[in-house]
């Protein structure tokens, strides 16, 4: 739901087809690479532990977007 809103925003905002690409694959690039790493993180510590950690850093990253957003700071 959040790549479906990020995606229609930036078509919303900006003309450029790019941009409105560029926002499905920055979606998926850090999974792509972060994939091993984080299977080894999830190998040596709680499962859960490192979930709860991965959804609060999602969460302060998304809160800082809308804030940045409601500001006018941001810019496609």
């Amino acid at each position: 739901m959040q790549t479906v809103a990020l995606g229609w925003l930036m078509a919303t905002v900006s003309s450029s087809d790019v941009l409105v690409a560029l926002v499905q694959a920055s979606s998926t690039l850090p999974a792509f690479f972060l994939a091993v790493f984080v299977g080894a993180i999830a190998d040596n510590y709680s499962r859960r532990m490192v979930m709860i950690v991965g959804r609060s850093l999602m969460m302060a990253a998304s809160a800082m977007l809308t804030i940045l957003m409601a500001m006018g700071v941001t810019d496609p």
